[in-house]
């Protein structure tokens, strides 16, 4: 079921027409304005109507939402999510996992539902820390930046990876926020 819920993490962004970020040397941005930390989706109804198809959007998609979901009613819901599978690397025929912490928040408005760049600032594994943002790495010392100091990309499938998660995240999200209904017939 992991591997399943991973590869449709990689694929959603591939088949979904919904705005995506990207992964830069000062963190997660809108892919299509990086001056932007930030994405906007239109989605029809109210403020309390789209909080409420995220409200149930996050329950269907975390496990425990309970546990992740902070909020502000009907103005922002806030996940505290963690991850162990999505980013890893396979080396000398040995596979290192990493597991990361991240945070997303949403924004509610009439007819338009604003995500915030998730912030993720680092993965962990038994043998490494692998930091999102740029710096010098130290091998000795188990650490990896994803941007060296001049904010040229040294991790370039780890960036691939932490993206596809990302914008999975997003694309699941806006796609059951927008397939829900209040309909309560069934």
């Amino acid at each position: 079921m992991k591997k399943f819920l991973s590869i449709l993490f990689m694929l959603l962004p591939l088949i979904s027409s919904a705005q995506s970020f990207v992964l830069t040397p000062d963190g997660f941005r809108n892919a299509d304005d990086q001056e932007k930390s930030f994405i906007v989706i239109e989605v029809p109804g109210t403020q309390a109507e789209l909080y409420n198809k995220a409200k149930t959007a996050v329950t269907m998609i975390w496990k425990s939402a309970k546990d992740v979901m902070s909020y502000n009613e009907p103005d922002v819901i806030i996940v505290n999510g963690f991850d162990s599978g999505s980013i890893w690397k396979k080396t000398m025929g040995m596979t290192f996992v990493y597991d990361f912490n991240y945070r997303i928040q949403f924004q509610f408005k009439e007819g338009k539902i604003r995500i915030d760049a998730p912030s993720i600032d680092e993965a962990v594994n038994k043998k490494s820390t692998l930091y999102f943002g740029k710096g010098k790495g130290n091998a000795m010392a188990g650490t990896m930046y994803m941007y060296n100091e001049k904010g040229e990309l040294k991790q370039k499938d780890f960036k691939g990876q932490a993206e596809n998660f990302v914008n999975g995240i997003v694309s699941t999200f806006v796609s059951k926020v927008k397939t829900s209904t209040t309909d309560d017939d069934w």
